[in-house]
């Protein structure tokens, strides 16, 4: 699950800033994948509000940075 969420934020932030043909045509497929993998929009749609409140609230913390390290992805080599 945790891929496909971030599956669907890349590819959509990749897609608004690189607009070439086949790029945007892989991404979106990606997506598409993605979003029918979670069984939707909804999960994706609820933590990208969560991500922008959060931030709005307060746009210096790194609650990104902790869940990184509370889902154990970190490592000296990645910091």
């Amino acid at each position: 699950m945790w891929e496909d969420l971030v599956t669907v934020m890349a590819c959509s932030i990749s897609n608004a800033a690189d607009r070439s043909p086949d790029k945007f045509k892989r991404r979106e497929e990606q997506y598409g994948q993605a979003i029918k993998n979670l069984g939707g929009m909804e999960i994706p749609v609820q933590i990208f509000c969560t991500i922008v409140k959060a931030l709005e609230e307060n746009p210096d913390q790194d609650f990104l940075g902790r869940l990184y390290m509370a889902l154990n992805l970190g490592s000296h080599w990645h910091g």
